[in-house]
């Protein structure tokens, strides 16, 4: 019996509701973009819910691998080629940081049947107005970085 995984791949199924955050679209043409430049394993195919692609052996990272000097420099060269990707067939990613937070606040609850979830909902997650002015500090101050 082999040990190998040559012949493993990878399917991710979307989870429900996900397609509030994500859009499935922008993804599939990143994931392309990235695959067309050696940062993204190869995506056999794609369907409603999910896609299919190539399984890369490899090891999660932790805080104390990211912590290493030697594999935060990794991490850091693959970043850096990430981002120095230009347009691919005309088209650049373009971010989308503060219209996915928007969409996050969206779905937001304010609150739940369930007396006691709602109790600790209350008391422990801080309330839609401040995470709102946390999220304008935060858009302010890094824009200007």
């Amino acid at each position: 019996v082999s040990n190998t995984m040559e012949d493993v791949v990878l399917v991710r199924i979307y989870g429900n509701k996900t397609e509030l955050l994500v859009d499935r679209d922008e993804e599939v043409k990143s994931f392309r973009v990235l695959q067309a430049h050696g940062c993204a394993p190869q995506l056999y195919c794609t369907f409603n819910n999910g896609l299919c692609y190539e399984f890369i052996q490899g090891e999660a990272l932790d805080p104390k691998h990211v912590c290493n000097p030697a594999i935060f420099r990794l991490i850091a060269r693959q970043l850096a080629k990430i981002h120095a990707i230009h347009a691919h067939n005309g088209w650049i990613p373009k971010s989308n940081l503060w219209l996915k937070m928007g969409k996050y606040f969206s779905l937001i609850p304010t609150g739940f049947a369930d007396e006691d979830l709602n109790k600790r909902f209350l008391s422990d997650i801080p309330s839609s107005q401040i995470l709102q002015e946390e999220m304008t500090w935060m858009k302010e101050i890094l824009f200007n970085l």
